[in-house]
């Protein structure tokens, strides 16, 4: 790596001495084999650690662990799992050994690390300052721990056995109904289950945009896909040379991805930030003023008040248009966190030009130019505006200034307020558990339609932040209460997900059933989902197992900061540590021990209290759900089971983590009971890994890969004994 490389990642994410320790395991480098041990290939994990393949086996059968990955295997996980392999290895070597644990040369590191759903904030901001890790002689210490580590491994195999399912094995698990939904009406869009977040439209297309994928899609109802895009990774760009390398491939890789959806009835939908910020240092010499906008971080906006920039928005969005004419629409973020109009990030650019105009006429124009090009070449292209960042008293203004084709689209729960152990709390996005639509996006909406636009309201169905490591959950009564909700106040289409939640699940289902009905009433349509996707021998079990969970999710403490920090994606896959570790959560990646994080406007005694509620009312609904198993079930079926398991273990793990915490720092007077606790996590751990095996979206979030794996909940268990013997020996 040359020092140009290297310093651009470090300014990315800053060299920094904190780094999460692994005092349950005998040594760094043991840990690193553990965690890529059934990922990377022997060879590949001694390239990594500078010895040779029979000494990392000689290790890996020392600590218990069984078959090597094959060669297919670590293809795999570097195509489709590298994000799972980076978060695992970033707290225990350096960025030479990530390039190659994932096959990436620095550039290509980097611009993941940049550009893949943000994933710099998720690993925390910076890097853990290491030496290269290397495999070392073990002292007589830690070859004893070793042993132990080994004994720990070999009984949890002996538990859980061998999986059922295989990681990224999706298309086998991919559920059909019997009788189709109706593909008509309003827009019904998703984000395709397993599709990676960078380059999706030439690399791994088959996996994320398989034909079993798109056939359960149709048979559930959804019209529409969604995939983010860059217009200068598309299309020529007028600006800055090298910025659209691969287009002509990219292209031709999305116009090839339409054809194939529209066989299933399916548009493909663009989501775009635009026009992209270009670095500052491009327009230091003056030269470009012209088109030089708002300045922010070191970035500096396209200035859309400009003729060139209006051009280059106009013609790449008719050109792409032209070039995949089956192309559905773009849906737009125009105040996201990536910095697009002068207005994007301020409400007092430093532009001379917008400074100069409204900040709801240049918003507005953003979206315009972009809806024009493309519905001159496409008649009935569809533009959906979100209203995601714009500010709440200008959402009005801005839809003012929108070209009446241009559907408005807000977050139905936005605003919305709930009482929880009598902390109030709020949404900005992101819930299931607090129910829409609120007064704001109603306004919204009515202002919206008497100017003469479609509406849309943004959902999240199957799950969301609060949960996002499972397929769906299972909570049919709150999802049905929102969705009749939104049909009685006129909308029309729904994003049914954002990254997370784009399982085709039964919840998918019975949004279709909804939405195309006149008046739908919460308890009828209810009857009528389950009559007509369950048989009648698993339909009143099922039915009634969903209310009590609907009932126990009422629980769910939401706030932003707990659906971004808590320890659900992780579930009993976050190891457990003694002491401290001093740590800062991380946006939907390490929760580590942050209870702080975790519990945001909460105090602690009231979130476990709500956790505890949480838990039990779920174990209710499980219970009742538990007179299915033994019998030959439905798909369907299957899959709730099987994620409301899931979620049992998680929300448990939750709430006994919580405890912990709280616990730990006095072990003379709670040993006891932190020792129970530990136990019960332990439970928690091996229903975890059962649900797994059964179903290989346990776990699986599309930008963040796995949250866990075998191997990982494995070494969790380790940590629980290992807190357990330091417990004892006090």
């Amino acid at each position: 790596m040359t020092e140009r490389q290297l310093k651009r990642l470090h300014e990315l994410c800053p060299p920094n001495p904190k780094r999460c320790p692994v005092e349950y395991m005998p040594s760094d480098w043991q840990a690193f084999i553990f965690r890529m041990w059934g990922r990377l290939t022997p060879r590949r994990i001694a390239s990594v650690l500078s010895a040779t393949e029979a000494e990392i086996i000689k290790a890996a059968e020392d600590m218990g662990l069984g078959a090597p990955a094959s060669d297919a295997d670590e293809r795999e996980w570097i195509s489709k799992g590298y994000i799972t392999l980076i978060r695992d290895s970033w707290h225990l070597v350096d960025y030479d050994q990530i390039c190659e644990i994932v096959s990436m040369t620095p550039d290509e590191l980097f611009f993941t690390i940049k550009e893949d759903d943000f994933l710099h904030v998720k690993l925390g901001g910076f890097k853990p300052d290491l030496p290269r890790l290397k495999a070392t002689p073990l002292s007589p210490e830690q070859k004893l721990h070793t042993a132990e580590i080994k004994a720990i491994s070999e009984c949890f195999d002996g538990k859980v056995g061998e999986y059922k399912s295989r990681p990224f094995d999706f298309s086998n698990v991919y559920k059909r109904p019997e009788t189709a939904a109706d593909l008509s009406g309003g827009i019904r869009l998703a984000y395709s289950y397993c599709a990676l977040y960078g380059d999706v439209f030439t690399s791994n297309v088959d996996y994320c945009f398989s034909d079993e994928l798109l056939a359960a899609y149709r048979d559930y109802g959804v019209n529409g896909i969604w995939c983010q895009a860059v217009l200068y990774r598309l299309a020529p760009y007028p600006f800055l040379s090298g910025m659209d390398d691969g287009w002509k491939e990219r292209l031709a890789g999305l116009r090839a991805l339409t054809e194939r959806l529209s066989g299933y009835g399916i548009k493909l939908y663009l989501y775009l930030n635009e026009p992209r910020a270009l670095p500052s240092s491009y327009f230091s010499d003056g030269a470009h003023n012209d088109i030089k906008g708002h300045t922010s971080g070191g970035l500096t906006s396209l200035c859309i008040s400009s003729e060139p920039v209006k051009k280059y928005l106009y013609d790449t969005a008719r050109f792409i248009a032209s070039e995949a004419p089956l192309l559905g629409g773009f849906m737009t973020i125009s105040g996201s966190e990536n910095l697009t109009h002068c207005y994007s990030h301020t409400g007092e650019p430093d532009c001379p030009r917008c400074s100069r105009r409204p900040r709801a006429e240049v918003t507005a124009e953003c979206n315009n130019l972009l809806y024009r090009g493309a519905a001159s070449v496409i008649p009935d292209f569809s533009f959906i505006a979100w209203t995601w960042g714009w500010p709440d008293d200008m959402v009005g203004d801005i839809t003012d200034n929108l070209d009446r084709g241009i559907i408005l689209s807000e977050v139905s729960e936005h605003r919305v307020e709930k009482v929880i152990g009598g902390i109030k709390t709020s949404v900005s996005d992101y819930s299931i558990s607090v129910v829409g639509p609120g007064d704001h996006a109603l306004a919204s909406w009515k202002k919206a339609r008497e100017l003469g636009h479609q509406v849309c309201a943004k959902t999240q169905l199957n799950c969301c932040w609060e949960e996002g490591s499972l397929p769906f959950i299972p909570v049919f009564d709150t999802v049905a209460l929102h969705l009749c909700r939104l049909k009685a106040a006129g909308v029309e289409n729904l994003i049914l997900d954002w990254t997370v939640g784009g399982y085709p699940s039964p919840t998918f289902a019975l949004a279709s059933l909804i939405m195309g009905q006149e008046n739908p009433e919460r308890e009828a349509v209810l009857a009528e989902f389950y009559e007509k996707f369950f048989p009648e021998s698993e339909r009143e079990i099922i039915k009634a197992g969903a209310a009590q969970l609907s009932a126990a999710y009422d629980n769910w403490p939401f706030h932003i900061g707990v659906l971004y920090n808590g320890p659900q994606h992780m579930g009993p896959a976050n190891p457990i540590h003694l002491e401290p570790t001093g740590l800062w959560a991380t946006m939907t990646c390490w929760p580590h021990d942050c209870l702080d994080a975790w519990r945001a406007i909460y105090p602690e005694e009231v979130f476990e209290n709500h956790l505890k509620l949480l838990a039990d009312g779920w174990d209710k609904g499980v219970e009742t759900l538990g007179q299915l198993k033994g019998r030959q079930l439905s798909g369907m079926a299957e899959d709730v089971l099987v994620c409301a398991e899931a979620a049992a273990a998680i929300f448990r793990s939750m709430y006994i983590q919580t405890r912990f915490i709280r616990l730990r720092g006095d072990i003379k007077t709670n040993g006891e009971e932190l020792i129970k606790l530990l136990d019960a996590e332990m439970s928690c751990i091996y229903e975890a890994a059962d649900a797994q095996s059964r179903h290989p979206g346990v776990g699986f979030e599309s930008t963040n890969h796995y949250f866990f794996t075998r191997q990982s909940l494995k070494e969790a268990a380790i940590s629980c004994k290992y807190a357990q013997k330091l417990i004892k020996s006090h």
